[in-house]
């Protein structure tokens, strides 16, 4: 399948789905929303993704600095508190 766009940005690539520009693969949870209020529909609910994993890479033999501890604390809570099926906790 030969694609029109190429984007590598995901804010731009959503604004071309909400104009009707075609269909894409994208991860759930930055779509929550337009799901939701039905600006997007999934059209096949039955493929998903594989899953993968998101990683903190620090460097070796160094203290985390709190506000990294912190950032890191509050987006695993946040992944974990997601109300998307394909969310990483």
């Amino acid at each position: 399948m030969k694609s029109r766009f190429q984007v590598d940005a995901p804010s731009l690539l959503l604004a071309l789905l909400l104009q009707g520009a075609g269909i894409s693969v994208m991860e759930e949870l930055s779509l929550q929303d337009v799901l939701r209020n039905g600006d997007l529909v999934r059209i096949s609910p039955e493929w998903s993704l594989p899953s993968g994993g998101i990683y903190a890479v620090l460097p070796p033999g160094r203290h985390i600095p709190a506000k990294t501890r912190a950032f890191i604390d509050f987006y695993r809570d946040f992944l974990q508190n997601s109300t998307c099926t394909d969310a990483i906790a």
